[in-house]
Order: C-alpha cells, then structure tokens, then sequence
C-alpha cells in the first residue's frame, strides 16, 4: 500500500532480507514488552480516534521500526516515540516556506501579528461555507483543517521573514 506520509521512498528487499526483518522483529518486539498484539491495539486505537489511515500507518510502522532496533521499551518509550512522530507530522510543510519566500522575494510583507491567524480563519470560512465543504460531510472539515493550517503556516513564515528583513 503506498504510504502517503512516508519521507523516503521504500527500498525493495530481497526475500531474505525480509525474513531477517520479520524474526526480528518478533524476538525484539517481545523482548522490548511489546507485541503484535500491543501493536494491533495501538493501531485500532490510532483509527478509531480518527487519526487516518495513512498517519496511523506511518506512526505504527515507525514504533515497530523502533522497537525492532531495541530503541523503545515499555509504554514510556512508547509514548515518547509516538509524540515525536507526531511533532513531525505537523510540522509546516515544505511547500508553505516556498510559498512564502516566493511572496517575500516579489515584495510581500505582513506587518500584523494578527495577520496569519486573520487569513486561517478567512480561509477556513470561505472553504467551508462558500465553497460548499461543508457537503463533504468528515472529509470536508478534515481539508478545510489542513488547508487553513498550511495557510496559517505560510503566513506566519512570511511574517517572520518580513520580521527579520525589517530588523536587518
């Protein structure tokens, strides 16, 4: 299944390669205290508080990575290794930095600390209501979410580089 929110593209194994991943996983995965039943959990958990399926997939594959080199024991480490994949998650994307350095290069500024939070929320209301997300049903909030943080992000970043120009 293609990963939507993989960083690298998977590289293909040969057949004893997996092998070699999938026995150690077992030994290790059970030596560090957690199963395939506690990663099963972990997923249907993942899904059933809406996470989606393409970053319950991403986070689930990671802990199980980690768990396979012996990096996480127990729920702590667990836990931290969840909060960590997730921070990085939702980090501003690449294309909202190159949307603002692009409007920063043609003479945009944001002056206002208002201003990306201003735009958020404009854009949140006209792609809800007036262009009718709001028909989509769960889908719909989900993009008008995204689509309203990556416009928070670009200007934000935008302010920020407007921020360091004036002080410069």
């Amino acid at each position: 299944m293609n990963r939507l929110f993989k960083k690298k593209p998977e590289k293909k194994k040969s057949l004893w390669k997996k092998v070699v991943d999938l026995a150690l996983t077992d030994v290790r995965v059970a030596a560090g205290g957690m199963d395939h039943e506690s990663l099963e959990e972990l997923e249907e958990r993942l899904l059933a508080a809406d996470f989606g399926v393409p970053a319950t997939l991403r986070l689930v594959d990671h802990v199980e990575e980690l768990a396979r080199r012996g990096k996480v024991r127990g729920l702590a480490g667990l836990r931290e290794a969840l909060v960590e994949e997730v921070r990085i998650i939702l980090q501003p994307s690449v294309d909202a930095e190159l949307q603002a350095a692009e409007r920063h290069a043609r003479g945009r500024r944001v002056r206002l600390g208002l201003t990306p939070w201003l735009r958020a929320a404009a854009n949140l209301l006209d792609n809800y209501f007036l262009r009718m997300a709001i028909l989509d049903g769960r889908g719909g909030v989900r993009m008008t979410l995204i689509h309203a943080r990556y416009t928070f992000d670009k200007y934000a970043l935008l302010r920020e580089l407007s921020r360091k120009n004036q002080s410069a």
